[in-house]
């Protein structure tokens, strides 16, 4: 077993191109073989600017994160016993609470799976592939990116700016909305599944699918909210133009069958292939940044990996 997790610790470790060459890369590992940190918190405070913290698959959390500094964060990712190919030690990286506050700019946040509830204190931070199991993701920041997630609610504060693409929205409730934009707030939404009910003013909101009922409220509002190319299974859309599909089967739009984020992809001769602005399939697979299944980030992982004495038989791929 220390073979495996000592060669796994290695290759995940490989460097990224676009990193700072001078930036230090860190190991997280509270269950395996011991790396330099054990909490996230702790790898934070120990790490400087410009620093990558990689979080290895475990079965325990990382703890919470009150990020006061810009690095570079990157997990194994998720729903990993789902999906082929993905890691060959399918824990998972999850973290707690977390917080992007003053002097965290910039930074970046992967391949992770968030517990409870996100706050985005600070601008252009980068959320990609990441899984947010429960609570709020509240950006309260300018020019925040949300992109190729699974996330359970987004809410964006007075003055907020943020864009979200290729990724899930699963909030269901009949109560309250999946995403909700107060006040001032803008945003640019493309190539989203929206599973309940939306709030929205000022708003790019392109090549969406939104599959809940008319039962869930959803609110489209603002001097400046364009709604084009986007399907429906209420009527959330009926107010605009004929580029939007309302009162669609969703049995008819996606194949409904596999994983978790597997089962969004388009069926055969579904209405949203080709339904987006300029011809791009409607969903989080269409577009030119397609949602990633597992949140697979983008260095190399090991997917397959088998020891017979000393001799050690390794697949690996980048996503």
């Amino acid at each position: 077993m220390k073979k495996i997790l000592t060669l796994a610790a290695v290759l995940i470790a490989v460097v990224v191109l676009v990193f700072s060459a001078n930036a230090t890369k860190w190991r997280v590992n509270n269950t395996g073989v011991a790396g330099n940190f054990t909490t996230l918190q702790a790898a934070h405070n120990g790490a400087s600017t410009g620093d990558t913290i990689y979080l290895e698959s475990s079965r325990l959390s990382y703890g919470g994160l009150n990020c006061t500094k810009r690095l570079v964060i990157i997990g194994t990712g998720y729903f990993l016993d789902e999906n082929d190919s993905t890691q060959a030690n399918i824990a998972g990286s999850m973290i707690e609470d977390l917080t992007f506050g003053p002097g965290s700019e910039n930074s970046i946040i992967m391949g992770v799976i968030a517990n409870t509830h996100i706050h985005i204190n600070a601008d252009q931070v980068l959320f990609k592939r990441v899984y947010m199991r429960s609570g709020e993701m509240n950006i309260a920041a300018n020019s925040v990116v949300v992109t190729q997630c699974y996330i359970y609610r987004i809410v964006s504060s007075y003055g907020a700016n943020f864009t979200l693409t290729n990724s899930v929205v699963f909030y269901n409730e009949n109560s309250g909305y999946g995403i909700q934009m107060y006040g001032t707030s803008t945003g640019t939404y493309r190539n989203n599944i929206f599973c309940g009910g939306q709030s929205l003013n000022s708003a790019e909101y392109t090549n969406n699918i939104s599959t809940g009922t008319s039962g869930q409220a959803s609110e489209f509002g603002g001097a400046y909210l364009t709604v084009a190319n986007n399907i429906a299974a209420g009527n959330q859309y009926a107010a605009y133009n004929d580029s939007n599909q309302v009162f669609v089967n969703m049995a008819t739009v996606f194949v409904n069958t596999g994983s978790t984020d597997g089962k969004y992809k388009l069926a055969p001769g579904s209405p949203a292939i080709h339904w987006g602005h300029n011809k791009v399939d409607c969903g989080i697979y269409g577009g030119p940044t397609p949602y990633i299944p597992s949140g697979m980030p983008t260095v190399p992982a090991i997917w397959y990996m088998q020891v017979n004495g000393t001799s050690v038989s390794v697949k690996a791929k980048s996503h």
